[in-house]
């Protein structure tokens, strides 16, 4: 009786350190905390026309974006289209192995074709790979693409999107 008492009170401490975040597998705030450099954005308007590399497109230094240890997100980029720098606020928790962000309120993050949440998944790097979840703003991708000006495309335009920050060192 007593063994079965014992292995009870070990199954217990277990469940009880997964639920509170003793899995080493899921990534923590701190964990992902930090600024992180864009190092990938490419768009692919459901197979329809050849993905373009909107990075290489996007004025001046690559955006950043920071993670706080207390769960607030910033983007920070420049504007191409005025060169002014430009944020967009948020928040994000790390539910499941993952970097899940919400940039509430706005809609600066829509200059870099970003949505108002995504879910990405690394620590190092975090990427976000698969169908935008707002869709991407169209006059917004006609002033990175120009040369798509002249096809019918949706506004908001669907497709799929790869979007990838590295933590700085």
């Amino acid at each position: 009786m007593r063994k079965l008492l014992m292995g009870l009170m070990v199954m217990s401490l277990g469940v009880t350190m997964t639920a509170c975040g003793g899995d080493p597998s899921t990534p923590s705030r701190p964990d992902v905390a930090g600024t992180y450099q864009m190092t990938q954005l490419v768009f692919d308007p459901q197979g329809v026309l050849p993905e373009v590399n909107i990075l290489e497109r996007v004025s001046g230094a690559a955006p950043r974006l920071v993670l706080a240890p207390a769960g607030e997100a910033q983007l920070i980029f420049e504007d191409p289209a005025t060169g002014l720098i430009t944020t967009s606020t948020g928040r994000y928790t790390t539910p499941e192995g993952a970097v899940r962000i919400d940039f509430g309120d706005g809609d600066a993050y829509r200059t870099v074709l970003l949505s108002r949440r995504m879910v990405f998944t690394g620590s190092t790097s975090i990427t976000f790979e698969g169908s935008a979840p707002d869709g991407v703003s169209r006059p917004r991708l006609l002033q990175l693409v120009p040369e798509w000006a002249d096809e019918q495309l949706l506004d908001p335009v669907p497709g799929q999107l790869t979007v990838t920050f590295t933590r700085n060192p």
